[in-house]
């Protein structure tokens, strides 16, 4: 469970409803401690682990896939995803009418974070319950797919127009689901963190200093971010940086390797990988910090740049989604969706000798007050649950 993102949600859930149950789709890493009065149920973890050869046979041989199928322009990678998410939908869909059995209880609502398969088996058994609700969250991935899957959603017409209510964490997420399908019942669904009790401070002693946080894969383009410093060192040898990294991931050793090349008298990286939620806000709080960067493809509303802005940090994002939406409000500087090396250092460098950046110190944290404050946002989505 990804406790810095779903803590403070699951607070507000659970003032707003009789029962809370917490179903993941799989059981790894360390588990974050839920509060009193909540229940984890891990029966669907351990269905989706043992899918039968008869639950297989009856998935591919089901109208739900077979109509499917157009969507995948029968290309090969597209339709391996939709047969790993018909299979994880039907599972789903079994493990629903299990539980309400069981429960007792059709007066409840299943909420996805995001619209994956197991949303695609919620919506599958309303068929048979018609009486539950059915909402998801969605963010970037579960709306415009990625390279991984060739940009494709498994199950996006269908899912997307028969849900309850659909929450979309960015402005144009929404207007994006919109166009695609207008027969959506979508909701702003913009998510939010709490204030950490204090603002950050930047530095003071003409060094420049950059933090970005992100899994390291592909999409998230850590790489680039380094290459746009290492050319902003060798077109301005004078700056002084120094580049904290949080996150860790599949190129790890790639960038280890790019980054020792990078290190100069003038230039400090710092790979401090995966840090819990108490260990970065520790570091938030006792690091100056002028910058936090993220150069990733296809976000939505990352809770990284909202906790970001909460301690007054102002950010530097590319154009794309929810990040665009909030460096424009005036919480910092935007790059276009697809930048060279060549924009990402000229940007760095206005930045650095903008003799007017400390203005974006406080306009981060209005930003933050106005747009993503935990306790407005999660009130107002939980009041939309309780509609349904």
């Amino acid at each position: 469970m990804e406790q810095s993102f779903l803590a403070d949600e699951i607070i507000h859930l659970q003032s707003n409803f009789k029962k809370l149950y917490i179903v993941p789709q799989r059981i790894e890493g360390d588990l974050f401690e839920l509060p009193e009065g909540i229940e984890m149920d891990d029966s669907l973890a351990k269905s989706l682990t043992s899918i039968s050869l008869k639950m297989k046979v009856k998935a591919l041989l089901s109208k739900r896939f077979i109509s499917e199928l157009k969507y995948t322009k029968l290309n090969r990678v597209k339709i391996k995803y939709a047969i790993a998410g018909i299979l994880a939908a039907m599972t789903t869909e079994k493990w629903v009418k299990s539980f309400l059995k069981k429960k007792g209880d059709e007066n409840c609502v299943f909420y996805s974070f995001w619209m994956d398969a197991s949303t695609v088996g919620f919506t599958m058994a309303k068929q048979s319950f018609p009486s539950i609700g059915i909402v998801t969250r969605c963010h970037n991935f579960d709306l415009y797919g990625n390279e991984d899957n060739q940009f494709y959603v498994p199950f996006f017409q269908y899912t997307y127009s028969n849900l309850d209510l659909i929450f979309p964490d960015s402005t144009f997420g929404r207007e994006y689901l919109s166009e695609k399908c207008p027969e959506a019942r979508i909701e702003d669904g913009i998510m939010g963190v709490s204030h950490p009790g204090f603002v950050n401070e930047p530095s003071q002693d003409g060094v420049f200093r950059i933090l970005s946080c992100a899994y390291m894969i592909p999409r998230k383009r850590v790489e680039l971010l380094g290459e746009a410093i290492q050319q902003l060192m060798v077109k301005h040898p004078m700056h002084k940086i120094v580049w904290y990294h949080i996150g860790a991931g599949p190129l790890w050793e790639n960038i280890v390797n790019f980054v020792e090349a990078l290190k100069s008298e003038n230039c400090e990286v710092n790979l401090l990988g995966n840090l819990s939620h108490e260990e970065m806000m520790e570091f938030y709080k006792t690091t100056p910090l002028d910058l936090f960067v993220n150069s990733s493809t296809k976000e939505g509303t990352p809770v990284s740049l909202m906790e970001a802005i909460s301690c007054s940090i102002p950010i530097l994002v590319t154009g794309f989604g929810g990040n665009k939406e909030m460096a424009e409000s005036g919480a910092g500087w935007v790059l276009s969706e697809d930048p060279d090396v060549e924009e990402f250092s000229s940007i760095l460098h206005k930045i650095i000798t903008d003799t007017d950046r400390a203005k974006f110190r406080q306009q981060s944290l209005e930003v933050w007050k106005e747009n993503y404050y935990s306790e407005t946002n999660y009130l107002r989505f939980c009041e939309k649950l309780e509609s349904i």
